[in-house]
């Protein structure tokens, strides 16, 4: 991440970024970070099992189906990582129209 803020500015930016970071699904979060950096070092087209892979992994995610029932109880998604069971949201995520992407569909 590349970013320039006012000083004063600078914790209020690292919370928002930090907060962001927090609410991503984990699991894809870890596979986007692992073949991202793989990726600098290997022929990405020799990834492609590698991908498919973690995009199985991240379809039967506990969070996904937790996304997926927030999206279809118009309610907000818990901000993630959370433990399976102990779902809390803690912020205003999730909703939207009809035309909004499905949480954490694209893992």
């Amino acid at each position: 991440m590349n970013g320039v803020v006012p000083l004063e500015s600078f914790e209020a930016e690292l919370r928002r970024v930090i907060e962001k970071c927090l609410a991503a699904a984990p699991t894809a979060t870890r596979h986007t970070k692992r073949l991202r950096l793989v990726s600098f070092h290997t022929d990405p087209r020799t990834l492609v099992s590698d991908v498919v892979a973690a995009q199985t992994e991240c379809m039967r995610a506990w969070e996904l189906d937790e996304a997926n029932r927030a999206w279809d109880e118009r309610r907000a998604a818990p901000v993630l990582p959370a433990a399976p069971g102990n779902l809390t949201p803690r912020s205003g995520r999730g909703g939207g129209g009809e035309s909004a992407a499905r949480p954490y569909e694209w893992c």
